[in-house]
């Protein structure tokens, strides 16, 4: 099976760049790349980090998207963070409650309800686009102490799809690090958040 994924990636990068014959031979080799293997993951130097006015996130959807967005706004404690091209990700104690722009977004409409109360369980009520849905998503958050990670288990009756949130704070309580799965058709998404 995995085999045959190989091959059937390999017949889409090979049309994919025997269509682009306007594309300089110097694009075609890290676009081929990207097909196959997936989009690198953005490093953050020290050197981006100190060149940065605002906030930012480095944020990796599934293997084929990397971006950096940038903080544009707090608005009662929900952070605003929005990439270049306008597609915006809210989030609420680092969890995602709201995405814009998105190829599937998502509204939860009592997503401030989130917090990191180990054994604390939440009902979520969220929206789907993509397809158009409304869901009750369950939750359980827990700490796992070995791994230094709050987890959040979740779960729909309605899709039977169950999932698990990791979120990483630092010192100040402030999250650094998630892993969330914020739609049912879409994969993970990993979000470094750096705060100026």
């Amino acid at each position: 099976m995995i085999f045959m994924n190989k091959i059937s990636s390999l017949l889409i990068a090979t049309y994919f760049i025997s269509s682009c014959t306007n594309m300089p031979f110097e694009a075609i080799v890290p676009t081929a790349r990207s097909v196959l293997i997936g989009a690198e993951k953005l490093n953050i130097s020290k050197d981006f980090y100190e060149a940065q006015e605002y906030s930012f996130a480095n944020v990796r959807i599934g293997r084929n998207v990397s971006a950096i967005l940038v903080l544009e706004a707090i608005i009662d404690d929900t952070y605003v963070w929005t990439s270049s091209d306008g597609e915006k990700i809210y989030t609420y104690n680092g969890k995602i409650v709201k995405t814009i722009g998105l190829e599937r977004d998502i509204e939860i409409f009592n997503g401030l309800l989130f917090n990191f109360e180990r054994g604390h369980n939440f009902q979520y009520e969220v929206m789907l686009s993509s397809p158009s849905a409304f869901l009750e998503i369950y939750s359980e958050m827990s700490f796992d102490l070995s791994k230094n990670l709050y987890l959040e288990k979740m779960s729909s009756k309605v899709l039977s799809w169950k999932h698990q949130n990791t979120y990483k704070t630092n010192s100040d309580g402030q999250v650094i690090f998630s892993k969330q799965k914020f739609h049912p058709f879409e994969p993970a998404i990993e979000i470094e958040f750096y705060y100026k």
